[in-house]
């Protein structure tokens, strides 16, 4: 089945609270975490969080990314595309103009990316591809074995303080060979 294209912006999509979804998503956040060795240190946001009202999607999300980049304690500068007049659909041009409006000189993609980006394109503006094979890190969670690709929601309840070291654990070898490299 063909994927339906979709043009709205994030920014400019409305929530519908006609329904009780923030009681709901408590609820089920409450039940599937409760356990977890973090949980109390990180329920009284999520809990302040779907208590509130939220008129947009982009407000509830910045919400979010920004209480677990306040957690992971990561101070990278974030703009929105929205803010850098990014408005074109599809991989290479729209991240092509979002690699131009920050000055990047290096774009990196995951190995899916090699199936859609045209470097070319880069290549043309000065900037360069560099693909990443992400091996997941394993961590403990909750259940029997590890589910993979989760979320940072679930490696901070379940990781605490340790989620960044993680995090890195995983990624140190691609960004370690992009900065010896950088004109790669």
């Amino acid at each position: 089945e063909k994927r339906q294209e979709q043009t709205q912006l994030i920014a400019d999509t409305e929530i519908c609270n006609d329904r009780n979804w923030r009681q709901r998503c408590w609820s089920l956040f409450e039940q599937n975490y409760r356990e977890a060795s973090f949980f109390a240190e990180h329920s009284n946001f999520f809990k302040d969080l779907y208590a509130s009202k939220w008129n947009r999607l982009l407000e509830l999300n910045q919400a979010i990314i920004e209480y677990f980049r306040e957690e992971l304690g990561l101070t990278t500068e974030l703009r929105l595309a929205s803010e850098l007049g990014v408005y074109e659909q599809g991989g290479t041009q729209v991240n092509l103009t979002i690699c131009r409006e920050v000055g990047a000189d290096v774009y990196l993609s995951g190995s899916h990316g090699r199936s859609y980006l045209e470097e070319a394109s880069f290549s043309e503006h000065g900037i360069a591809v560099e693909y990443q094979e992400f091996q997941h890190p394993v961590y403990p969670q909750l259940w029997d074995g590890f589910t993979s690709h989760m979320s940072t929601l679930d490696l901070l309840l379940n990781c605490g303080d340790d989620s960044l070291g993680i995090i890195a654990s995983a990624s140190c070898e691609a960004i370690a060979s992009l900065h010896a490299n950088p004109s790669a």
